[in-house]
């Protein structure tokens, strides 16, 4: 990481009264994981130290990806309580190690990415080849989540979101079980 991004990132984490750990949490079928997530792991364990941030990692091997994420939210509830965050991440997603620091210091109970869905208008993505492919691919893409406001610095809330790159709170997680105790089975 440059010494400038790790300076930027500093103030929020020097502050803080104890070292934060994250629960990195992975639904997996057949355990197969690709280039992009390795690497986009690797580089975040290996700057974890730069922040004072711990991490453990979950997985479940399961084909049902929704049953998948059900489950490691409880395994981080009931056996991660040491754990201030679940960050799920799917085992095909790839990003820049700075995304999750820059995500703890937004500093909100559910925090996500706007990923593409798994498909693309191919139709549209040709009609736009005067543009730069990059732009042109973005545009043939649709996305889970509407922006509803801008909160600067990259953030947006939205009217929803995928679960590809996902950051809860254990107190979000608390809270639901608090206001909906139907949701524990």
């Amino acid at each position: 990481m440059s010494d400038n991004l790790l300076t930027e990132r500093m103030p929020f984490f020097q502050k803080q009264k104890r070292r934060l750990k994250i629960n990195i949490a992975t639904p997996s079928y057949g355990s197969r994981y690709s280039g992009n997530y390795v690497r986009s792991l690797y580089s975040l364990l290996t700057t974890a130290n730069d922040f004072d941030v711990g991490f453990s990692l979950s997985d479940v091997d399961y084909a049902d990806v929704a049953v998948s994420r059900n489950y490691l939210i409880s395994h981080f509830f009931y056996n991660k309580q040491d754990s201030d965050y679940i960050l799920m991440i799917d085992d095909d997603m790839g990003f820049h190690s700075d995304l999750i620091y820059k995500m703890l210091e937004f500093d909100k109970d559910v925090v996500g990415v706007i990923a593409p869905q798994r498909c693309i208008d191919l139709q549209k993505l040709h009609s736009l080849s005067g543009m730069e492919f990059s732009e042109a691919f973005a545009r043939s893409c649709s996305f889970v989540g509407k922006v509803v406001d801008d909160f600067g610095n990259g953030f947006f809330e939205v009217d929803s979101c995928g679960a590809g790159i996902l950051m809860i709170s254990r107190v979000c997680i608390e809270k639901m079980v608090e206001k909906c105790p139907e949701i524990v089975d």
